[in-house]
């Protein structure tokens, strides 16, 4: 099998999202798997990160019989360099389209945001990229209605919970969540909250400056807490405080591992928060990105969920005070049922394929 998405690069979220999508894939349809346009940064993060999910590393394929493009929202644009994101959709994606049309392989789509696309080209571009799909599974209602609009009937379109929702505790290695136990001295009565705040526009230090504020005033109204640096790709840097510990990014299980001791994360980026809730906290997401507050519309959580232009102490003091007192396993059976969906379609994703490939 073929897989593609946003496979440059080592963000956290990208890799782990992958990883646990073909790892559950390829128990229902073992497949040696090719990613052939991956960086080699990415390819090692995924290729680790799928030994310690699926239990064995993914075996390289030459001889392909199918293609995926892999769950992600790269088919959306960011509402920041626009005219680079652009570029890299039809450029390094395209070449992946091509790629299809070469080897003439049967494809499927799993996992995407899509939308919003104010290019004429690049709107194009996805159109063909759905269009040549068997089905395409999006990640969230506003993705299904964008592709609609790109002229991807209705009956081709399945909206899938986001592949974060593959994720269980059993994922992670237990010296890692034992690690982070002593690290952050779990049971002490103290809450653990982890911050992460990287701007992923290069564009907004004035409100960046306001968001510390804001968690520089909410740290000083609780006293029995601790506060975590934490970071989700190798060259994100911080420097600790009196008040704040410093985490380094060692790997994606890692991280996952750290967040499952935390009562709670502040962040800029998806997946950091996704992560949180699907192992059973209230994030708190102060985003730069639009595909953010769909998924947390998705959810019904967008309460936690603010622009970094529109946010304010006032939000951030309620939402922050809603996810400290946020009570764990009260999201269990909804969290359960998001995964059984998500299997659900990963095992029709690979029926509806296999039957396109014989």
């Amino acid at each position: 099998m073929a897989l593609h998405g946003a496979v440059y690069g080592q963000n956290f979220g990208d890799v782990l999202i992958q990883a646990l999508f073909y790892s559950c894939f390829a128990k229902v349809l073992p497949l040696r798997v090719s990613l052939p346009f991956a960086s080699p940064g990415f390819l090692g993060d995924f290729n680790e990160t799928v030994l310690h999910i699926h239990g064995q590393s993914p075996a390289a394929c030459e001889d392909l019989a199918l293609a995926c493009w892999g769950p992600g929202g790269y088919f959306g644009e960011r509402p920041f360099q626009k005219a680079e994101w652009h570029q890299r959709l039809r450029i390094f994606h395209g070449q992946f389209l091509t790629f299809l049309r070469q080897h003439s392989l049967p494809s499927v789509v799993y996992g995407v945001g899509v939308g919003p696309l104010t290019d004429d080209e690049s709107r194009e571009f996805v159109r063909q990229s759905l269009s040549s799909a068997s089905h395409v599974f999006v990640r969230d209602a506003q993705s299904c209605r964008e592709a609609i609009g790109l002229d991807i009937g209705p009956d081709k379109i399945s909206v899938t919970p986001d592949a974060i929702f593959l994720l269980t505790l059993e994922d992670v290695p237990a010296a890692v969540l034992e690690k982070y136990a002593r690290m952050f001295a779990i049971g002490d009565g103290r809450r653990k909250i982890g911050l992460h705040l990287p701007d992923i526009s290069g564009e907004s230090d004035a409100a960046m400056e306001r968001a510390v504020d804001c968690i520089e005033s909410v740290a000083g109204d609780y006293d029995a807490m601790d506060f975590y640096l934490i970071a989700d790709g190798p060259y994100q840097e911080g420097q600790s405080t009196a008040n704040i510990s410093v985490g380094q990014y060692r790997g994606v299980l890692d991280l996952v591992g750290a967040i499952s001791c935390l009562d709670t994360v502040v962040t800029t980026k998806l997946h950091v928060g996704l992560c949180s809730f699907v192992l059973g906290r209230l994030p708190v997401s102060i985003y730069q990105h639009p595909k953010v507050l769909e998924q947390y519309k998705e959810l019904g959580i967008a309460e936690q969920c603010c622009s970094i232009a529109a946010m304010n102490a006032e939000w951030f003091n309620e939402a922050f005070e809603r996810a400290v007192d946020f009570r764990k396993g009260i999201l269990d059976t909804e969290i359960a049922a998001r995964r059984g969906a998500a299997m659900r379609d990963i095992r029709r994703a690979a029926s509806l394929i296999n039957s396109d490939a014989r």
